[in-house]
């Protein structure tokens, strides 16, 4: 994903795949991008109604083109038209930055999760959480966020990423994605910058690291900064969710027998707080309560019936209660629990109630050893008791 400001400049295009389509062919016939503008205003490649639009479609999907490289192009061009569209579909995430992160944070999360559905409520969900971290996102009207959702949800229609239920939801139907174009995304994306010294890490290395860590005998008698049991954090890009939540697992499995002295433990922050709001009762509620009064009131009042600022946490007295001898936590989900639960919190009331073991965050953001960074985007105060588990 490149460096791009949040822009509601999707609202003036289309997904346009069939001109996408030309373009990509005139480009990959050595054409340049005068020839190429000259057919597509001059000539009206694309058939549209007067010169202005045509120069307008010509800037966006060059733009669009441009975030191919090299490898993606001649994969473009030898794939089935489904891959293709996926192809400009990516092409669009790249140049877009609010779309992709909806993608990542709604669409992705829910067919992880195995939640079928998405709805024109998620996608206003998600606009107001953004409204609220970022002050020109915040600046925009209604009309602009009305015109986006139904952008959202054509764009990801013509892709086949969902198809609609009604005029209010629609289905989730993730693509099988070509085998060629699923390698390349994996390639594409393996590397983040590393604040480690600054330079590039791969997440195979990342996590070769870790397990070495994890394995020493001495990780487990690690003493922290106040002579309590070690405390870590994995911080890691957000994009590579996918990969670390798999990497865990795999984890998990490898030690479940005991093999190397100890067992991993993982806690899903997020799990953890929906089985407690079901136990109370409360899980149905909140969905009322988020339709009626919106996201902030149930933030507030789920973190007040979890008690997150509490002695009486019942996210630590949970993992508290399983805890057993020769096993090392994996703490995740936190991302998932944003903005009804953060990090330092967790973190400091574990300091205090859980000290026989020792602990690893999965941080999707930064963590400077003084710095908490969720998301690269939100501060979430300082924290300063913890090791980075990849230095």
């Amino acid at each position: 994903m490149e460096n791009r400001e949040y822009s509601a400049g999707f609202m003036a295009q289309a997904v346009w795949f069939i001109e996408f389509k030309k373009v990509v062919q005139l480009i990959s016939a050595g054409k340049t991008r005068e020839e190429i503008r000259r057919a597509c205003v001059e000539e009206n490649l694309f058939g549209a109604p007067n010169p202005y639009r045509s120069g307008r479609m010509f800037g966006y999907l060059t733009n669009r083109a441009a975030a191919m490289d090299a490898e993606l192009l001649e994969l473009f061009l030898h794939s089935d038209m489904n891959t293709q569209k996926i192809i400009n579909l990516i092409c669009v995430l790249k140049t877009d930055r609010l779309f992709y992160e909806f993608v990542y944070e709604v669409y992705q999360e829910k067919a992880y999760l195995g939640i079928d559905t998405l709805s024109l409520g998620d996608i206003g969900a998600y606009f107001h959480n953004k409204g609220s971290q970022i002050e020109k996102v915040g600046s925009w009207n209604e009309s602009t966020f009305r015109r986006l959702r139904t952008c959202y949800t054509r764009a990801l229609c013509e892709a086949g990423l969902v198809t609609a239920v009604n005029r209010k939801e629609f289905r989730i139907t993730p693509p099988l994605l070509d085998l060629n174009l699923e390698q390349y995304l994996v390639r594409s994306e393996c590397h983040f910058e590393s604040n480690h010294g600054g330079g590039l890490m791969t997440m195979e290395e990342m996590f070769q690291i870790a397990e070495t860590k994890i394995r020493q005998p001495n990780f487990r008698e690690n003493r922290g900064m106040g002579n309590e049991v070690g405390y870590h954090i994995f911080d890691y890009d957000p994009a590579q969710e996918l990969v670390v939540r798999d990497w865990v697992k795999h984890m998990v499995s490898k030690y479940a027998d005991g093999h190397g002295g100890f067992r991993i433990v993982e806690y899903d922050l997020y799990t953890i707080v929906i089985d407690i709001l079901k136990q109370k009762g409360y899980l149905e509620k909140c969905f009322d309560m988020e339709e009626k009064r919106g996201l902030p009131k149930v933030c507030a009042a789920i973190a007040s019936s979890i008690r997150v600022t509490s002695d009486e946490n019942l996210i630590i007295k949970y993992i508290r209660e399983r805890l057993e001898p020769n096993t090392v936590i994996f703490l995740t989900g936190i991302g998932k629990c944003y903005p009804f639960l953060r990090s330092h919190n967790i973190l400091n009331n574990m300091h205090m109630r859980i000290d026989e073991v020792p602990v690893v965050m999965f941080y999707p953001g930064r963590y400077s050893g003084l710095d908490l960074n969720l998301f690269g985007e939100i501060d979430d105060n300082n924290y300063y008791r913890a090791f980075r588990l990849v230095d």
